[in-house]
């Protein structure tokens, strides 16, 4: 099995009329104690949750942004993402971000508001550029092969806040 990898490409192009103040939704989410470490050995141990996750970027991105993943990938290879500390990446600049860790299981749906955190309050993505990146994960480190792979997260009635 050594060697099965993939790429995920984060980023979509939209256009936006207004600026955002948040992205609320509704989940129902079932997350576990981590049964794989994978390349987070050392960093985490199955006595952790694997909690799940989402994000919401506003970017003003020339490309998709790819995310390396698999058997055989090393930390380095995987060109990872993370909205809180990245203000931006090769492909351009990360206008405003949110998100939210899930690290309990829910009890039927639970609405959530994503509240967008600018970092800059006047730029807008440039016409024809990536735009929009919104990742759900049912595992939080899946792309470094750590997780539960019994974690589910459903989501629906995703709507913008203004």
């Amino acid at each position: 099995m050594s060697g099965i990898a993939g790429y995920a490409d984060f980023g979509q192009k939209y256009t936006f009329t207004a600026r955002p103040r948040a992205l609320r939704l509704r989940y129902k989410a079932n997350v576990g104690n981590i049964t794989s470490l994978g390349l987070k050995q050392g960093e985490l141990t199955t006595d952790d949750v694997d909690p799940a996750s989402i994000y919401v970027c506003i970017t003003d991105w020339t490309a998709r942004h790819s995310v390396h993943s698999g058997l055989g990938v090393t930390v380095d290879q995987i060109n990872p993402f993370d909205p809180i500390t990245d203000a931006s990446t090769d492909e351009g600049p990360v206008i405003a971000f949110g998100t939210s860790t899930i690290e309990e299981n829910s009890n039927g749906w639970i609405e959530k508001t994503i509240h967008l955190i600018y970092r800059d309050t006047e730029k807008r993505p440039a016409d024809g550029n990536y735009s929009l990146v919104i990742s759900f994960a049912s595992s939080k480190y899946g792309d470094y092969l750590c997780g539960n792979p019994d974690n589910e997260l459903y989501i629906d009635d995703i709507e913008w806040v203004y």
